[in-house]
């Protein structure tokens, strides 16, 4: 978990940082056990990934990510997940994934954190959730403004949940 440090404001003394996506896929996983189609968008150096994989009730885990550098450290960090077909790397854009991936249960929105990136992620990716899916991502914080800007524009009165480490998740009708 070394790499943890590049999160912003990373503090190792502080475990909330962790323990907020940890909830998250808690409150998730809670609310609906069968979902088990994930997707993460910008996989970077795993670390995301790494904690999605230790939950058995996540089947399926697609990583996007443009970087050739975060691709091959994931096929270094998984390849047993890649062999067995529950962790599949796509070094592709998310525009570029959303126009070939079929119906998920949880899109995780933690590439580019720029207002446009995240509204296009956002709308790309908010039509290919099941009913009751969950949209969700990270940095939703003072510092990415476009990120929070971009979900509350999105979401309008649908309830938000934001955790300790900047993840926020909304509920998609059932």
């Amino acid at each position: 978990m070394d790499s943890l440090r590049f999160f912003p404001r990373w503090r190792p003394d502080d475990p909330y940082q962790v323990i907020g996506l940890l909830r998250m896929i808690n409150d998730i996983l809670a609310a609906n056990p069968a979902a088990s189609r994930w997707l993460e968008i910008g996989s970077y150096r795993g670390e995301s990934a790494t904690i999605f994989l230790g939950f058995p009730q996540i089947v399926t885990l697609d990583c996007v990510d443009h970087l050739a550098a975060a691709a091959d450290i994931l096929r270094s960090k998984f390849p047993r997940e890649i062999a067995a077909g529950r962790c599949r790397v796509r070094q592709m854009s998310s525009a570029a994934f959303a126009r070939q991936a079929g119906e998920l249960d949880v899109v995780y929105i933690d590439g580019d954190h720029s207002y446009e990136a995240v509204r296009a992620d956002i709308a790309a990716y908010s039509v290919k959730l099941s009913p009751g899916g969950f949209l969700a991502g990270h940095d939703y914080h003072s510092g990415y403004p476009g990120v929070i800007k971009a979900v509350e524009k999105w979401r309008e009165h649908r309830p938000i949940s934001v955790y300790a480490d900047g993840s926020w998740c909304v509920r998609m009708p059932i």
